[in-house]
């Protein structure tokens, strides 16, 4: 395994071989449940041994003619391709006309304030959305004041490919209804994020050309032999996919099976397939570098577009933290054992990325997105590599495997079957959990047994040394899938100076299986300050819809078989979208005023806002698909044949059918609200 020495690899070959080796040594280490990850682990391995590396002395004595090298091995160019990438790296880390980002220094701006360049983008949005909202909700567009309209924030679970495909076939039907147009803020967690990265990239933000590489894209797994192969073989491809692990290490910074593992994604998500190849020879390129760069999505920040927002996290944990022995302050570190006592030692920290900005409101620091990937002290960058490529940041997006033991008990405990082994299993954990005690039993189950990728840490030294325990004194910082903590991305959403009206959650979740967002939900708002309350007012549905009753989505123990779409209809009536309404409990006195800091240093929330929540439910139209607990749509299944999306793609269409008018209730009454507030308002002036 790769230590965090210094990481000098001399050329492409000893990137590859170092990267194979933890690929060896994690993998092994993982769960059954995460096969998908262990087969193309392995499948990359012997591909690329096999096709690059094995017959290295075949190529030295094939005869000097290339036409017939072509013939006798029509892979040779690969290697060759590799041998030069050491070199190609090096020249584009000093590159400023590709790469015009080195030429600056980069600062930490401090704050929970939006930066200017999302405030002009939102004004811009307004505007633009000012007759397409009159026309969504049926008045005159002269009744339509700006400061009126909603701030819709779009959020999409994670769910591996499930939950990609579901978040963009959803959107494609929010479009067709008018609704796209009208949302602000795009965001996800985990698979929604790759699903948002194509959107903004190959598709072109054209849900149509979306959808389509949907369904022809992903007939074979990220590290199966065909998927390696194109990547290897697509133009710029081993540069712009493969290199950035070469200039990570060059950056000094070591790498991990997750970085692999998004070079992998990224070759599979964002390189054509076949059925496009008329888009390509039409003048598209078969990959644009200039899509592997976050920040190159402010192109389309114009208004036209809602902004797009990734997530991660990072597991705090205060037993864990780095500390500087020249730090005295006795009174940080009695708070910090009495965190402990208390059971708060451990938690997640929300960051998010977006193309103008990376940051945490916990922490109230934000870097340029161009920066990401820099070494810094003291706020300000100390070196000038270029912005770091997508292409290892859709592996940190999507880095379940990285996740505490906790989600893999979770996992194991959701699939093991009702009965006598499941009781079984809990009695055991209950032995176990008693024989450990409590702190040792968390200390285990907070345990992360893949290493999730290291990247620099932008908070290094944030203040002049020595600083207190904690992110300030780490030099790396270590992000995982956000799902870790929640499969919705509501915390960059309620961030409190983007005063979001209305979450349209698309859950394609294991959380649908369990019937558990509501529980999730409460628990966001215990730490963001909301109070949750569905806005039904029939006790039954209410009991439905919070989880109260024995009567979940997908686990009923009287189910048949083969539900006819009879039983469909009945089960599922009335839960294609459930509304909720949040009550902010703390906000400030001031309408205007900055948002009051709760526990683990979260920014509370300034304002009510509305949640519909539409979970990926079965549909009469096809009665035996559960598209949430399918075979094929298991959240670590990452190969899909064209008829398998297009059948998921066909539930989610009947699906919004039951969702879109009372998603434009849920709109329109924000927009009342907002309207009648500033009348009254100016009344009173």
């Amino acid at each position: 395994m790769l230590t965090d020495k210094d990481y000098d690899t001399k050329d492409a070959e000893g990137i590859i071989k170092s990267s194979q080796a933890g690929i060896e040594e994690t993998s092994g280490e993982m769960m059954s449940k995460h096969r998908s990850f262990n087969e193309f682990a392995r499948d990359m391995k012997a591909h690329l041994t096999e096709l690059v590396f094995k017959d290295k002395q075949e190529e030295e004595t094939m005869d000097q003619n290339t036409q017939e090298r072509e013939i006798k091995h029509p892979d040779w160019h690969v290697f060759w391709e590799l041998e030069g990438l050491g070199r190609a790296v090096k020249d584009n880390v000093t590159n400023s006309v590709k790469n015009p980002e080195i030429l600056q220094t980069a600062n930490l701006r401090t704050g929970n304030e939006l930066c200017f360049e999302e405030e002009l983008f939102l004004r811009k949005r307004k505007a633009f959305m000012k007759s397409k909202f009159a026309a969504y909700i049926g008045v005159p567009e002269e009744e339509v004041h700006e400061e009126d309209i909603p701030i819709i924030g779009a959020a999409g679970s994670g769910g591996g490919f499930r939950a990609m495909i579901a978040y963009g076939a959803y959107m494609a039907e929010c479009e067709k209804a008018g609704l796209f147009d009208l949302i602000t803020y795009y965001a996800g967690v985990s698979g929604a994020c790759w699903g948002i990265t194509q959107y903004f990239t190959i598709a072109e933000c054209n849900h149509e050309r979306l959808l389509k590489h949907y369904a022809h894209r992903f007939h074979e797994s990220p590290g199966s032999f065909p998927s390696v192969d194109r990547l290897l073989k697509t133009k710029d491809a081993v540069e712009n996919i493969l290199g950035p692990l070469k200039e990570k290490g060059l950056a000094k910074v070591h790498l991990t099976a997750m970085d692999i593992y998004g070079a992998l994604v990224t070759g599979c998500l964002l390189l054509p397939c076949s059925a496009e190849e008329g888009w390509v020879k039409s003048g598209n390129h078969a990959l644009n570098p200039a899509h592997l760069k976050l920040s190159y999505q402010k192109r389309y920040m114009d208004g036209t577009q809602p902004m797009p927002i990734y997530t991660a996290v990072r597991h705090e944990r205060l037993w864990k933290d780095w500390k500087d022995p020249n730090y005295k302050e006795n009174k940080v570190v009695e708070d910090i054992d009495a965190k402990i006592k208390a059971g708060k030692d451990a938690w997640f920290q929300w960051f998010e990325f977006s193309p103008f900005e990376i940051g945490c409101d916990e922490l109230h620091a934000w870097q340029p997105t161009w920066s990401w990937g820099r070494h810094f002290e003291q706020r300000q960058s100390i070196d000038n590599f270029p912005e770091q490529s997508l292409a290892l940041l859709l592996g940190l997006w999507g880095s379940a495997p990285a996740g505490p033991m906790s989600a893999y008990l979770g996992t194991v405990d959701r699939n093991l079957p009702k009965g006598y082994i499941k009781t079984e299993v809990d009695k055991l954990a209950e032995v176990i959990a008693k024989e450990w005690g409590p702190k040792a039993t968390e200390v285990f189950e907070d345990h992360h047994p893949i290493h999730a990728a290291n990247n620099p840490n932008p908070y290094f030294h944030f203040n002049p040394p020595p600083n207190p325990p904690g992110v300030f004194n780490s030099p790396r910082i270590h992000l995982i899938d956000a799902g870790m903590d929640n499969n919705l991305p509501l915390y960059p959403l309620a961030h409190p100076s983007r005063k979001v009206d209305v979450i349209i959650a698309i859950d394609a979740s294991s959380d649908v299986e369990k019937n558990s967002f509501f529980q999730r939900c409460m628990d966001f708002g215990t730490r963001k300050g909301f109070h949750w309350e569905p806005r039904t007012k029939d006790p039954n549905q209410q009991a439905k819809v919070t989880g109260l009753t024995n009567d979940s989505a997908d686990s009923q123990d009287d189910a048949p078989k083969h539900p006819t779409a009879e039983y469909i209809r009945n089960t599922f009536k009335d839960r294609y979208v459930q509304v909720f309404d949040g009550k902010a409990l703390h906000p400030p006195s001031n309408p205007d005023g900055a948002a009051i800091i709760g526990d683990f240093n979260t920014p509370q929330a300034t304002a009510d806002m509305a949640l519909a929540y539409i979970p990926l439910l079965p549909n009469a139209i096809d009665p035996e698909l559960d598209p949430c607990t399918a075979q094929f749509a298991g959240s670590y299944n990452m190969k899909w044949t064209q008829a398998q999306v297009e059948q998921m793609i066909r539930c989610i269409q009947a699906n919004w059918k039951e969702c879109a008018e009372t998603v434009k209730v849920v709109v329109k009454d924000a927009w009342e609200k907002k309207r009648d507030a500033r009348l009254k308002q100016e009344a009173q002036r």
